[in-house]
């Protein structure tokens, strides 16, 4: 799965006017989002709407993401029943700050695999977001043989700490860290999203500085 993780496009699952245009660009894989960029208002038509996607014929050689909400949150087994199937590819998990929250997240994508008849293991993609789950990047890496690489994320741990996002040395330091995390424990590691999808300039100089 690394190889096809170049570039990840988020895709808000309550916009499915947007669904055809992601699944048309040159990104390597598309994560449809139930987190952050969804009120909680509308995540249940968010999963409704990635329900439709999925039961459809999804002709595609993108790896397909879900960023489902975070595994101590109460709508993440709803999440789980509503995008589980063959299609998708990686689970992306929001805020892992224990390697028990994988271990969870694994034996209930074993049972709806089970129930579902998906022959393919989901893969599992924590996301480091918090100082207690940077700490414990490399344990989480190693909690579950689904795991397929750890994913940083900037804006909440950086906010949690009180560090503005632009800091370059601090975010170089985490970049790190996370690799050493992933090196010693034999996975990817993978930078985190960038928002100010209008600034080329400052998305090629944090790509270079992530690579």
């Amino acid at each position: 799965m690394s190889e096809l993780m170049r570039s990840k496009l988020y895709v808000p699952a309550s916009r499915p006017e947007f669904f055809a245009k992601a699944l048309g660009s040159q990104a390597d894989a598309v994560c449809w989002d139930l987190e952050d960029s969804v009120a909680p208002s509308r995540r249940e038509e968010a999963r409704e709407n990635l329900r439709t996607l999925f039961r459809g014929a999804l002709l595609t050689d993108k790896a397909l993401m879900v960023r489902v909400n975070p595994v101590t949150s109460g709508d993440f087994a709803r999440d789980l029943h509503a995008v589980v199937c063959p299609a998708l590819a990686v689970l992306a998990i929001p805020k892992v700050g224990d390697p028990d929250e994988v271990r969870t997240a694994t034996e209930q994508l074993s049972t709806l695999e089970r129930e579902r008849g998906v022959e393919k293991p989901i893969a599992i993609l924590p996301t480091i977001e918090t100082p207690r789950g940077l700490r414990l990047a490399r344990e989480i890496a190693e909690s579950s043989p689904r795991v397929m690489g750890l994913q940083l994320g900037l804006v909440d741990l950086f906010g949690f700490l009180g560090i503005g996002r632009d800091d370059a040395e601090a975010a170089q330091q985490v970049r790190f860290q996370m690799s050493w995390a992933a090196g010693e424990a034999g996975v990817p590691c993978f930078d985190g999203a960038y928002v100010d999808y209008r600034n080329a300039e400052g998305f090629a100089r944090e790509a270079t500085a992530a690579r």
